[in-house]
């Protein structure tokens, strides 16, 4: 067998290596343009501005033009941004709570509000001012870098991956039309769009069954999308399918300004998660070739995962095909073992593998 370890680790090198593409495209680096021309604005903001007004080159708020010798034009459309405000206590009356609310928490002080931003374009010199001095070149349209379209294609095998990935989900399934996300994971199910092709189906299943098992390790949102992301590509990886037009774009929109070390941060986690589901697919699939029940323990082929489940104290069967037999182990006997192992399903779902790896 193949050392699936391994495996992970080259294809974290393929994620790895694909970002690195990605943040030396062209269309970054006039990003990275806009953002110098723009430094008191927040990369979040930045991408708001470029999607809204592609050609945005200098962004100023209406009296901030004014300041600086020019007046947005009549009529012009403002660009949405989100801007940090700390409440003035004085802008609003006080509010006592009522005796049945003494526990709630208080609101927080500190307000992000939505306001308007103008382009250079679209504004004119004050009579009697000067030229503003124009950016050193021009910003390009970045929603195809960081917009990632769908991918494309149908998959050989589609109904049976779709029931393997059933059989390992933290959660059910359910696909539905008429919704606008993607996909979607809360405590009781996951639901994914109906109306997408095959490809992409099967990356978004993969990637709201990683949300549903780290929600409760991953508190960052920034985070959680990297990570279950970065999860998928290496889980499509080796089901032989090809996400990287879509992953490597996705993950860059979320990693901005910290490409340079997010993979390094969150590369543990990623490497163990996406370990995590391989060994469960190969489990699965092992139960299905040996016709084995695995209804109270579950297989799993990896050595490595024995030793390391059997080092956090958990129980480690190893199983002889053909004759249904559990035999408990001691760590010698892992080494040497040439079939599959098994654990107690409740431990190998409950989160045990994910703390032992």
């Amino acid at each position: 067998m193949k050392d699936q370890e391994q495996n992970v680790r080259g294809y974290a090198q393929m994620l790895e290596d694909g970002l690195k593409e990605v943040f030396s495209t062209e269309t970054y680096r006039h990003f990275l343009v806009f953002i110098s021309n723009n430094p008191n604005y927040s990369y979040r903001n930045a991408l708001l501005i470029l999607q809204q007004c592609p050609g945005a080159t200098r962004i100023r708020g209406f009296k901030g033009w004014l300041k600086v010798g020019r007046c947005v034009r009549a009529g012009e459309k403002g660009i949405r941004i989100n801007a940090y405000f700390d409440k003035d206590p004085k802008e609003e009356p006080q509010h006592f709570p009522m005796p049945q609310d003494k526990h709630q928490p208080e609101q927080e002080e500190n307000r992000y509000r939505r306001i308007s931003v103008f382009d250079i374009s679209q504004t004119s010199p004050l009579e009697g001012q000067e030229e503003f001095p124009e950016p050193e070149e021009p910003a390009t349209a970045v929603s195809d870098l960081f917009e990632p379209k769908q991918l494309e294609g149908n998959v050989p095998h589609y109904t049976h991956l779709i029931q393997l990935l059933r059989a390992i989900s933290p959660l059910p399934i359910y696909f539905r039309g008429g919704v606008h996300a993607e996909g979607s994971c809360d405590a009781n199910c996951i639901t994914v769009r109906s109306d997408m092709s095959q490809l992409h189906t099967l990356r978004t299943v993969i990637h709201q069954m990683v949300r549903s098992r780290r929600r409760d390790f991953t508190l960052n949102p920034e985070q959680m999308e990297i990570e279950a992301e970065s999860v998928a590509f290496i889980v499509c990886q080796y089901l032989g399918l090809d996400t990287s037009g879509f992953s490597f774009q996705h993950i860059a929109k979320y990693s901005l300004g910290k490409e340079q070390q997010f993979l390094k941060e969150f590369l543990d986690n990623i490497q163990k998660t996406a370990l995590y589901f391989i060994d469960s697919i190969e489990g699965v699939q092992e139960a299905e070739r040996i016709d084995y029940d695995t209804t109270e323990y579950f297989l799993f082929q990896n050595p490595a995962t024995a030793k390391r489940l059997f080092q956090a104290g958990a129980p480690v069967y190893l199983v002889i095909p053909g004759k249904g037999e559990l035999l408990t182990v001691q760590k010698k006997a892992i080494e040497q073992h040439e079939g599959p192992f098994a654990t107690d399903r409740d431990i190998w779902f409950g989160g045990m593998r994910l703390q032992a790896a």
